[in-house]
């Protein structure tokens, strides 16, 4: 996939994770590559950006993950670019204030807030979006970034979407709908049989839904 810059925000990069604001190296690693997700090396081989694993499934989206919760979305609390400027590949991000209505995985308390950085859909032609609007619904399969200050008043803990849009899946009353087209099942098997019974190319395919009773059953299963 390949990202097209469309603005060019302040050069001064803030560049929090490398110089340790929140004590993680290189966000762009956790963002757009699996291999730096797993690396807490100071200077971990990155992909291009870009390019970062699709999951097709629940269930391979729970095992990348550290934590799945339904959540609503709150306010942008903070804007920033990671790493160096913009222009020399530096990545425009968002940190965005979430509060958990249920922790589906993981240890999240319920109505705890947390902190969630995406990258900044208004900086990129992104093929699909990333951004969480204030007030929505939202489950969310999410990666931790370990830290030793969050610096923002009432955040407990920050976190990124695994595979950026792939780990997005927008709640419509009962129902929880992927964001991703990748997205095509429960489980991997069944996952796989829909996308090979596809005909069209996968921007096309109808976005896969799930009843939210059936998605905390599954995890509970894979869980247990």
């Amino acid at each position: 996939m390949s990202i097209d810059v469309k603005r060019h925000p302040d050069s001064a990069s803030t560049s929090w994770f490398r110089k340790g604001r929140l004590g993680f190296p290189a966000l762009l690693g956790v963002v757009i590559g699996f291999a730096a997700w797993l690396s807490l090396t100071p200077e971990p081989s990155l992909p291009a950006i870009g390019e970062y694993p699709e999951f097709n499934s629940v269930e391979s989206l729970a095992e990348a993950s550290g934590a799945v919760l339904l959540v609503e979305a709150g306010a942008v609390i903070d804007s920033f670019v990671d790493g160096p400027p913009l222009a020399d590949g530096g990545i425009a991000m968002v940190m965005r204030q979430v509060r958990v209505i249920e922790a589906l995985q993981g240890d999240a308390g319920a109505d705890e807030v947390i902190g969630v950085a995406t990258m900044d859909d208004g900086a990129y032609d992104l093929p699909r979006s990333v951004q969480l609007s204030q007030g929505e619904r939202l489950v969310l399969f999410l990666k931790e970034v370990k830290s030793s200050s969050t610096e923002f008043d009432g955040i407990s803990r920050t976190f990124i979407t695994v595979s950026s849009d792939n780990g997005i899946f927008d709640v419509r009353g009962l129902s929880a709908i992927a964001r991703s087209p990748v997205v095509a099942g429960l489980q991997q098997a069944e996952a796989l049989a829909a996308i090979a019974r596809r005909t069209g190319e996968l921007p096309t395919a109808e976005l896969f839904r799930v009843e939210i009773a059936d998605l905390r059953a599954a995890l509970d299963k894979a869980t247990g």
